[in-house]
């Protein structure tokens, strides 16, 4: 027995990657933290198969980061997933965003990668696609209200609506008329569509279709006999074709990698460099702060001045604490609000990791967050501006 979950790696809507990595680092990051033994090889693996070869080693970007393009982040994050060689990726809208090229592009590299290794399938949830990122497809499933309309190839989807009676004109796209039709036809028509799909199965349209064909020119006498081969020849395009899904109802290939990761002190060194990289490429962000506490503490300073005296004729124990509580205040506050942005820039980041099994929730608040190496530079910078 296997859990399912362990073979099937779903790829986001969004690109949740950290933009001042590279490709090459974001795919050996995954690799390195999935346990894999042969990482680096698996990655230039990876980085060949999905195209980025030209882009391997700049930076991802984000909106304030320039970086490479869109359709190449999107290789990215299925690179991410892929590394671990899975038996089923599933994509969330992986055309979302990317024009018309760099959607076909996107997709041929999932199909690659699935023709390249018997049993390895990909599944993709996909709207208004190009006809020829349609036909790049085996198999599609139309829903409307959440029931079945058509499950089945895609060079059957016009012989199928042919047959309903709503053929697709020529040099129509045959995937935007048919969400067309669902939308627009009443919802006593889309039923009826459902429950006659459920009766005749995956093969239904084409069964009828390869009907009227074979059937057009016989005389009556021998339409029964015609009609009676016709379905003989459909039942065994059936049993051929549910032998073919039944190849998928294995056990999972031993050649992938299950989600779980590395031991938590196996984990350190992979985060600690990857904020390290991430702190040296983005230092602006950590002088800004630098700058803004420096700031906050020179105004507590003038406030306070001599405060802490003991020798002055007006000292006062109450504006000495008052220091003293400003002080502590300065750096919780100033580190906090900067841990606060930080963990909302980085959240899908961590949500996508977490739910491979990286690393947990703990190592995420000590390394990915910023929190330790930000929070030494933050100390040490206002020790040396109170104290200096």
């Amino acid at each position: 027995m296997f859990n399912l979950l362990e073979i099937i790696f779903p790829i986001i809507r969004t690109n949740a990657l950290y933009p001042t990595q590279t490709p090459r680092e974001a795919i050996r990051f995954s690799a390195k933290l999935r346990g894999l033994p042969n990482a680096d090889e698996r990655t230039e693996e990876v980085i060949q198969q999905l195209g980025l070869e030209n882009c391997a080693n700049g930076a991802i970007g984000s909106d304030m980061i320039k970086g490479i393009s869109g359709g190449e982040k999107k290789r990215t994050s299925i690179g991410f997933e892929i590394v671990s060689q899975p038996d089923i990726i599933f994509l969330d809208e992986p055309t979302s965003g990317l024009d018309s090229y760099s959607a076909e592009v996107a997709i041929e590299a999932v199909r690659k990668l699935c023709q390249k290794r018997q049993g390895r399938s990909a599944l993709a949830t996909i709207h208004q696609p190009s006809s020829q990122l349609f036909f790049q497809f085996d198999d599609v499933i139309f829903l409307a209200r959440g029931r079945v309309v058509y499950q089945g190839p895609v060079n059957a989807v016009s012989d199928h609506f042919k047959v309903l009676g709503y053929p697709c004109d020529f040099g129509h796209n045959l995937a935007d008329h048919v969400i067309h039709l669902i939308q627009i036809l009443p919802e006593k028509v889309i039923s009826e569509w459902c429950d006659r799909f459920l009766r005749e199965g995956v093969l239904g349209a084409r069964g009828f279709s390869f009907i009227a064909a074979a059937t057009a020119s016989c005389t009556p006498e021998d339409t029964d006999f015609a009609m009676a081969q016709s379905l003989q020849l459909i039942e065994e395009e059936n049993h051929h074709r549910m032998n073919a899904l039944n190849i998928h109802q294995t056990e999972p290939s031993s050649v992938g990698v299950s989600r779980a990761s590395l031991p938590a002190f196996e984990q350190v060194l992979p985060l600690f460099l990857r904020e390290a990289r991430n702190l040296y490429r983005d230092f602006g962000v950590v002088k800004a702060r630098l700058k803004a506490i420096a700031f906050i503490s020179i105004i507590v300073g003038i406030i306070f001045f001599q405060s802490g005296d003991h020798n002055r004729s007006d000292y006062s124990p109450t504006a000495h604490l008052g220091a003293l509580v400003m002080l502590a205040s300065t750096v919780m506050m100033n580190h906090a609000n900067g841990v606060l942005l930080i963990f909302a820039l980085h959240r899908s980041v961590f949500v996508r990791e977490h739910a491979a099994g990286l690393y947990g929730p703990v190592l995420r608040i000590v390394f990915t967050n910023s929190g330790c190496l930000r929070s030494i530079l933050d100390a040490f910078y206002l020790f040396f501006v109170v104290f200096g």
